[in-house]
């Protein structure tokens, strides 16, 4: 089973990415569960337009303040039923989605428990609110990281700020997707086998010698994103795990067959021009 980190700063593409590996990932699992954290992940949802085989991967369900008491036994009986469920944050903060991302992860540990040959999958999005570095969050959290591996549970954990996601979370991925950032204190947290240099994309976009797999077409530069009208149409990404495997994609070069229904945000026009 995997355990993998996606993460990279805001606005490069980060849930876009997750989407594309979810929908690859999604049909071989015998359980999922997609904890949402800004409803971005619903295209994945059966019957969200294009419906289709390769979109309706998913139930849909939320946690909102009703749910933020359930224990692992009842969230165990959505996923269950479900089988493979987004779970999306309905108006609560984040001290209880933390709760509840510590019940789901537990309800999944069950689950295994009960179907040892099953392919349980946990995704957890803005991983560094659901467990951070500073402050306490459900030991559950932690086992799907450190524990979970050994259980049949896969897990991806999603996330801006590296610097605010515990350490101990970050030390059990066994695979890296990693993107631009622009804070040293996220990029102080990238521990890899290459000039991490390739993921500031503050300086120039010259880098110190890469390897050829990470190069692009031959040069030694920073990670870029592409951007048409203002939108983000593709973005790279260095992807390494401890096989030995690395290489630079971009998403821009894959098909995602799902609705992505992350926003770019507003932007603001200036006074000067």
């Amino acid at each position: 089973m995997s355990r993998i980190g996606l993460a990279a700063k805001s606005g490069w593409g980060k849930s876009y990415n997750t989407q594309l590996w979810l929908e690859k990932n999604l049909p071989d699992q015998d359980f999922a569960a997609v904890l949402d954290y800004k409803d971005e992940y619903r295209g994945l949802v059966e019957g969200v337009e294009p419906s289709n085989p390769d979109t309706d991967l998913c139930s849909w369900f939320i946690a909102g303040p009703k749910q933020v008491d359930w224990g692992p036994k009842a969230w165990k009986q959505v996923i269950d039923q479900g089988e493979r469920v987004v779970i999306a944050r309905y108006r609560i903060d984040g001290d209880d989605w933390r709760q509840v991302v510590g019940a789901v992860a537990a309800a999944c540990r069950r689950l295994y428990e009960e179907n040892p040959r099953a392919k349980i999958l946990l995704g957890v999005d803005e991983a560094h609110i659901a467990a951070p570095q500073q402050g306490a969050y459900p030991e559950a959290t932690k086992k799907a990281a450190t524990t979970g591996r050994g259980e049949g549970l896969s897990s991806l954990w999603v996330s801006q700020r590296l610097a605010e996601l515990d350490e101990t979370i970050i030390a059990q991925w066994d695979e890296q997707i990693l993107g631009g950032f622009s804070s040293q204190n996220d990029l102080n947290q990238i521990g890899v086998d290459y000039p991490a240099d390739v993921h500031d994309v503050r300086a120039s976009e010259r880098c110190p010698s890469l390897p050829v797999p990470i190069q692009a077409d031959g040069e030694n530069v920073a990670l870029r994103k592409f951007e048409e009208d203002g939108q983000t149409v593709g973005s790279e990404w260095i992807r390494s795990n401890d096989s030995g495997l690395l290489e630079r994609v971009n998403t821009g070069d894959v098909a995602m067959s799902s609705t992505h229904y992350g926003t770019e945000g507003q932007t603001l026009v200036s006074p000067y021009a």
